[in-house]
């Protein structure tokens, strides 16, 4: 089923909100194969439909996603949202503390690694 257009304009607007106006990054715009479809049409809206979720503000939101893509070692989404948690308000120093906490129960090698990631994105920004 489809969904409505109430929905569709729920997640085009925290999608912007977080990403930005551009929205993904170039290589995420590409049209999908059409083996491709039915999972970009599905995590899209999942995606989007939980950060549009009441229960939670969208810097924690940024918070618990960074932490796990960090864990996970996800550079390549950790730029994306390292950069997204800067459109919704954590400061340089708010990262610096959250890689200094992530060392001590991820590891320092989970930390050294998103400090990577994290001054590329400042460099850029």
């Amino acid at each position: 089923m489809a969904p409505d257009e109430q929905t569709l304009k729920r997640r085009a607007e925290v999608r912007e909100a977080v990403l930005g106006p551009a929205g993904a990054p170039a290589s995420y715009s590409t049209p999908p194969s059409t083996l491709a479809a039915p999972l970009l049409e599905w995590s899209e809206s999942a995606v989007w439909d939980l950060w549009s979720r009441p229960g939670l503000p969208l810097r924690d939101r940024s918070l618990v996603t960074i932490t796990a893509l960090a864990i996970q070692g996800r550079a390549d989404q950790l730029e994306i949202h390292l950069r997204a948690a800067a459109r919704i308000g954590w400061t340089q120093e708010q990262i610096a503390e959250w890689i200094n906490h992530l060392a001590l129960y991820g590891g320092i090698a989970t930390a050294a690694a998103a400090l990577s990631v994290a001054q590329k994105v400042a460099k850029t920004s």
